[in-house]
């Protein structure tokens, strides 16, 4: 399969993926640059959560490169695991992030919560996708497979997870009698809202010109807001 195999809805889908993700490793590699800064550990699983939860689309990226350069695909389970194996990694390094930040009291109990919830699900992933990967995604064109139901409901479970507790963040910024530090936790919420929401309406919205531009675009204003809510410019993040 080369380019010239590919719609113009695929071009489209496999550009705005490629640009995006390339977006999502600069933010991860400015976020972790952080830490080497302020040598606060949360700034790494608050990276790595953000680019494990986008690993949805690498798998996309990396075909539309190999179609480009090899005229070739990855194996289809390569392919499912890459979109879906390390999802869970993303929820551990969100739920540990998100304890440092808000709960420390709680680390210890956040960090068991998330990893009796992932660790299983990581190995029902892996055995099935070696003996019957169509349990957890079937690929139904270049591009786009629909997930097995078990992991769907993950997916939602873990994007239901985040959004609690950015909120529960969120409400922590809100009560600070810092306007700069409310305006952070507004925009931290906003972005991620805007990020989970997208992710939701990739599953539930059929492919079209439209939506493939849109979703990116709304993907890029969430991920600016979610940084910017972090680090906001002249603000000292002691």
């Amino acid at each position: 399969m080369g380019i010239e195999d590919l719609s113009d809805l695929e071009i489209v889908y496999g550009l705005c993926n490629l640009i995006y993700i390339c977006f999502t490793v600069i933010i991860t590699m400015k976020i972790l640059l952080k830490y080497r800064i302020l040598k606060r550990k949360e700034f790494i699983t608050v990276g790595l959560t953000f680019f494990f939860l986008n690993s949805a689309y690498w798998s996309i990226t990396i075909n539309f490169i190999l179609i480009i350069l090899f005229n070739t695909l990855l194996p289809i389970p390569v392919s499912i695991f890459i979109e879906r194996a390390f999802i869970p990694a993303g929820l551990v390094c969100w739920m540990s992030s998100f304890a440092k930040l808000a709960y420390p009291k709680f680390e210890r109990e956040l960090n068991i919560f998330s990893l009796i919830f992932c660790i299983p699900y990581e190995i029902f992933l892996i055995i099935f996708i070696i003996i019957n990967p169509d349990i957890i995604a079937i690929q139904t064109d270049t591009f786009y497979t629909q997930h097995g139901s078990i992991p769907l409901a993950f997916n939602f479970f873990t994007i239901l997870i985040v959004i609690i507790t950015v909120s529960l963040f969120a409400r922590i910024s809100f009560r600070s009698d810092k306007r700069i530090v409310r305006l952070q936790g507004k925009l931290v919420l906003i972005g991620i809202l805007l990020i989970c929401g997208v992710m939701v309406l990739d599953t539930v919205v059929p492919l079209n010109m439209l939506t493939a531009v849109l979703t990116r675009l709304i993907f890029f204003i969430g991920t600016i807001l979610f940084y910017f809510g972090l680090f906001y410019p002249g603000k000292s993040t002691d």
